[in-house]
């Protein structure tokens, strides 16, 4: 995998650590990754790059990672964090 599509790995990964999820297109997630079709090589380099993340920000073990999946896109999702809450939308109306 080239440096340019690591970075970006790396971007959306950051995205879900800073907001709780990111969302990628297959097709853009097969093309960072060079491959294609859904094998688990993808989702490895995934959870090295997450357990590296993880680790710069003082965590000894990598947080739990979801993936949700659909026809078109993946969404990566973590926990939430102690100071973060949910609601729901007609909770805040």
């Amino acid at each position: 995998m080239s440096k340019y599509r690591e970075a970006l790995l790396e971007q959306a990964l950051e995205e879900v650590w800073l907001t709780g999820n990111a969302t990628i297109r297959k097709d853009q997630f097969y093309h960072w990754t060079g491959v294609q079709r859904m094998v688990k090589k993808p989702y490895r380099t995934l959870n090295s790059l997450w357990e590296d993340l993880c680790q710069e920000f003082g965590h000894e073990e990598a947080l739990p990672l979801m993936v949700l999946e659909g026809d078109h896109f993946i969404s990566l999702r973590r926990e939430r964090f102690a100071n973060e809450s949910e609601k729901a939308i007609a909770d805040l109306i």
